[in-house]
């Protein structure tokens, strides 16, 4: 018996891995046609904080530990919690300089449906054509869910800012389309076409 518990013990942490996909199945009773869904981890969205000039992104990963096989036992013995309605997101602010000049961003606070980050000394310094950015630290965020709403709270060379984004869950097909080899991101300083001053 002994010979096999490493063995099982590696299919389940494997199994495990892919926790933070999330698949949705719809049928259609006019047409009898089944579509699904594949939902990866990743959630994100990102806008202007300077028009033209400096923009921002965040990125929140889904990290959501279940173990498939032991999930169904639970699932089938009727023990799942309300705990198993959240999940942790762990934020990433990226900061993206199209301009000359480097600007420092100050990052205060990020608030969500139910949550709210205040980092410490969460400075990003944009220079010219680069990205920088760090993680911010983790917030709940729903299990199921296909959007998180935001709120960024931050210093834009020592002023105070919001900006208000509305993350999206990216489907399988979206990551390739925007974030593959040949993928063209879906913020807007990629498909800016006035030109810096």
């Amino acid at each position: 018996m002994k010979k096999y518990l490493p063995l099982t013990l590696c299919v389940l942490v494997l199994a495990g891995c892919n926790a933070g996909t999330m698949i949705r199945d719809q049928y259609d009773p006019k047409t009898g046609e089944r579509n699904r869904t594949v939902y990866s981890m990743y959630y994100d969205d990102g806008n202007w904080i300077i028009p033209h000039h400096l923009g921002m992104s965040v990125v929140v990963d889904h990290e959501k530990t279940v173990i498939p096989v032991v999930r169904g036992i639970q699932t089938s013995m009727g023990a799942l919690g309300p705990s198993d309605a959240y999940a942790n997101g762990k934020v990433t602010v990226y900061i993206w300089n199209l301009d000359r000049d480097a600007h420092r961003v100050k990052i205060v606070r990020i608030t969500s449906p139910g949550a709210v980050l205040e980092p410490k000394e969460k400075t990003f310094v944009g220079v010219e054509d680069e990205r920088t950015g760090g993680e911010i630290g983790y917030i709940q965020i729903s299990n199921y869910g296909t959007q998180i709403p935001l709120k960024v709270d931050y210093e834009i060379n020592g002023k105070p800012a919001m900006m208000q984004l509305t993350l999206s869950r990216r489907t399988a097909e979206e990551l390739e389309k925007f974030f593959g080899p040949n993928g063209i991101p879906p913020y807007p300083w990629y498909h800016d076409e006035e030109k810096k001053d």
